[in-house]
């Protein structure tokens, strides 16, 4: 059993960190039986799964997506919120979230974070910064990171904060989520889920159509090394989420920011090699998703989309910076905005199009 650093973890953090490890220990056995069935029903042997697992353990770190461009609360972008901060913030702070927008006391994120974590990061002496951060294991390191669906950019975490964190297959705002989450010694409960899912889908985290055994073996021979396949992962729905216990601080715990290529020679290229440089990190950039509007679908999953991608879309493709610039304009510039400003839904709308690239879209030098 690994043992994490406990000094980097206050009062809550530690007691929240222990109440889902304590959680997965408890429901170690029943996932293990129910695994080893799966298994035996696949006609693949639990060694090569232990093996993958090893291997996991071995190599992967977890990755903080974030849309570097969008403007938080004190009309800053989230990039240069994180040079000045020299850390990740919740969206209890900045305001803004590529999840639910709840997150405000009272909120329904707020109090399905109650729930998950046992209440412990609701006692007086937490603040907005001591609250959980969320990422997601980098598994099949494709280079849009292993959850698109929450930013076009992310940040790579030392291997070390794996340890105190817990982990949960799709996100843990359901009643159940419980059963889907396990911490770094206890795994068998995330990728049950991932392996039944595998199962009935053939795909999986952003992998291409594989077997069980394909798959297993895909993690032991490297499946999330540091040699990035050249495939965006399209992963929208399928991914393992990670809780992060304790603060995320650039010069300590983070070893590269990685960013869609859209924004490369714009200003925010220039706060990002900021950043890069005043914290010591690698900073990589990728050929992210675009898509012609013809290539967009008029529905997105029960919703219209098309009238709003031919707004952002300008010069007829679309790309992670022209959605970001839009809904930046939709928030200084609300007057330009009045047709989609109805409803309610506000920034949800520019979701839907990220979303709808991210599932749609080619990467730009196809």
């Amino acid at each position: 059993m690994e043992v994490p650093d406990l000094s980097k973890l206050d009062r809550a953090a530690n007691r929240a960190l222990t109440f889902l490890k304590e959680k997965s220990e408890r429901n170690a056995e029943t996932s293990r039986k129910s695994l080893v069935a799966l298994l035996q029903e696949a006609e693949t042997s639990l060694e090569l799964y232990d093996e993958a697992l090893a291997a996991i353990r071995a190599r992967t770190s977890i990755a903080i997506h974030f849309h570097p461009e969008r403007i938080s609360r004190v009309s800053a972008t989230v990039a240069e919120g994180l040079w000045k901060e020299g850390e990740c913030l919740t969206q209890f702070d900045t305001g803004i979230s590529s999840g639910s927008p709840t997150g405000f006391v009272g909120g329904v994120r707020d109090e399905w974070e109650r729930k998950f974590f046992g209440g412990y990061y609701h006692t007086p002496e937490v603040t907005h910064k001591g609250r959980p951060k969320y990422g997601a294991l980098i598994l099949a390191n494709c280079p849009d990171g292993p959850a698109p669906r929450f930013g076009s950019s992310y940040l790579v975490l030392h291997p070390e904060v794996n340890k105190r964190s817990t982990y949960t297959f799709g996100g843990n705002q359901d009643d159940l989520a419980w059963k889907r989450t396990g911490s770094w010694d206890h795994l068998d409960s995330i990728f049950l889920p991932v392996l039944k899912k595998l199962k009935e889908d053939d795909s999986v985290l952003g992998s291409p159509s594989l077997s069980i055994s394909e798959f297993l073996g895909f993690q032991r021979d490297g499946g999330g090394s540091s040699s990035a396949s050249p495939n965006l992962s399209h992963a929208l729905d399928s991914y393992v989420e990670a809780q992060i216990h304790g603060r995320v601080r650039l010069r300590e715990d983070v070893e590269k920011v990685v960013v869609d290529r859209s924004f490369y020679g714009s200003e925010l290229e220039r706060t990002l090699e900021k950043l890069a440089r005043d914290y010591e990190l690698e900073l990589e950039w990728y050929d992210g998703y675009t898509a012609s509007i013809n290539e967009m679908p008029t529905e997105f999953r029960g919703y219209r989309i098309d009238a709003l991608t031919r707004r952002i879309a300008v010069g007829g493709e679309l790309t992670a910076a022209k959605i970001g610039a839009a809904s930046n304009s939709f928030h200084s510039n609300p007057e330009l905005w009045e047709e989609w400003r109805k409803g309610g839904e506000a920034l949800t709308y520019f979701r839907r199009v990220w979303h709808a690239l991210v599932y749609h879209g080619r990467a730009t030098h196809k």
